[in-house]
């Protein structure tokens, strides 16, 4: 694994910049289906398919909004990804 990645950190950072980048897909796909004019109904459109994928993605989930890993700091990008997922960019 280290092979493709420097360090723990390194590889931290990919796998949770690749689960912010699924989750935010997952909200704008969402907010694309979405045919609502009702801004309450699109609120919620919003959240079941952030609910929904954490639910089909626990371990991701946990890794992006679960409890810290000690010693890991995130790297801009992966602020910048999760930027995205709450709308923010």
């Amino acid at each position: 694994m280290y092979r493709y990645f420097a360090n723990r950190d390194d590889l931290l950072g990919s796998l949770i910049g690749d689960a912010y980048q699924d989750l935010a897909a997952a909200i704008e796909q969402a907010a694309e289906a979405s045919t609502q004019d009702n801004l309450r109904h699109r609120l919620l459109s919003l959240a079941r398919a952030h609910r929904a994928w954490a639910v089909r993605e626990p371990h991701r989930y946990l890794l992006i909004a679960g409890t810290p890993l000690p010693g890991y700091s995130a790297p801009p990008q992966t602020l910048a990804q999760a930027a995205r997922r709450s709308g923010r960019s």
